[in-house]
């Protein structure tokens, strides 16, 4: 699927990985510049979203410390709203 789009000499780095993802965008149709970061970005956001640990996250980004990975909890706040507390299911 991606022959062909990576470097000519047969190996990747950044710079011929970045030509993929852009490629990839094109023809997508994605119009918004994209990055890794931004992918990296929107998977712990969505993965956040979905109620997954802020330490899985941690694990699968790769980050060593929580501190790097607690960024994405600002994102959630709006969340906050949906939270039931247990006290209040107690009759």
């Amino acid at each position: 699927m991606f022959e062909g789009w990576g470097s000519s000499s047969g190996r990747y780095n950044t710079t011929s990985i970045s030509k993929v993802l852009h490629k990839a965008c094109r023809i997508a149709g994605v119009e918004k510049k994209t990055t890794f970061h931004t992918l990296s970005h929107s998977f712990a956001t969505h993965l956040l979203e979905q109620g997954t640990s802020i330490y899985v996250i941690q694990r699968l980004l790769g980050h060593s410390h929580i501190s790097t990975s607690s960024m994405y909890v600002h994102v959630q706040q709006h969340s906050l709203d949906q939270v039931i507390s247990p006290i209040d299911a107690v009759s």
